[in-house]
């Protein structure tokens, strides 16, 4: 498959306008994020100009631009590769495979100078796996031996608190490790997981919440002949 061309550096150099942290390494994942496109790589997240999304230069080096790319690395004490990056409630929200989570956040305008990214929770998650957004929550599976859990992610927005609610405590050893597939739906309350280790049986958590409270938070089993795809 031919790779996409990226644009060329039309100011500065090396010292005032230098190549994107990508260049060289592994990129772990794509994404879209506030009109730009975002690239993670080892501990970096590097975001295309605004509106551009194959330019990863700086337009000029006389003044930084609110429309200028972004490249900007997490902060800890842990060594991090990125995995996953998942828009949240005007924030975004990054997965690391070493069970880290991290807020990006940038006001209502995304820039070199208001972007940071600050560490918020520490949960095991599988980093092969896509966490989901549904509804108001994000969903990300975990490994526990030979099964798989899942945890449901929210956020405060009163206090700006980050936490996390595994919703197999109840079932430890009902759904089999090694999952491949996670989709879910807010019109239906369901997620539905897939494990390599048993193609044919889709895995399906079933909740309803009235008011604050989670009133069904259930796990059934749906096999077919064939593998799930």
């Amino acid at each position: 498959m031919k790779g996409i061309d990226t644009n060329v550096r039309d100011a500065g150099d090396d010292d005032t306008n230098p190549l994107p942290s990508f260049v060289g390494k592994t990129i772990s994942n794509i994404f879209f994020y506030k009109n730009r496109l975002g690239l993670l790589s080892e501990d970096n997240v590097i975001f295309s100009e605004a509106g551009e999304f194959f330019n990863f230069f700086r337009t000029s080096v006389r003044s930084l631009l609110d429309s200028d790319p972004i490249d900007v690395a997490v902060s800890s004490i842990n060594v991090n590769t990125l995995s996953s990056a998942v828009g949240f409630q005007e924030n975004l929200v990054i997965f690391s495979n070493s069970g880290q989570q991290f807020v990006l956040k940038g006001g209502e305008l995304l820039t070199a100078k208001t972007v940071s990214i600050t560490p918020i929770t520490n949960f095991d998650n599988d980093a092969r796996v896509e966490p989901i957004p549904v509804g108001s929550y994000i969903y990300f599976p975990f490994t526990r031996g030979n099964f798989s859990g899942l945890r449901e992610f929210t956020v405060n927005a009163t206090s700006d608190t980050y936490d996390s609610v595994e919703v197999t405590d109840h079932v430890p050893s009902y759904i089999p490790s090694n999952i491949t597939q996670m989709e879910g739906t807010s019109s239906e309350d369901i997620v539905i997981l897939v494990s390599g280790n048993e193609p044919s049986s889709a895995y399906v958590y079933k909740y309803f919440w009235s008011g604050n409270q989670k009133v069904l938070s259930s796990w059934s089993k749906v096999s077919i002949k064939g593998d799930i795809r």
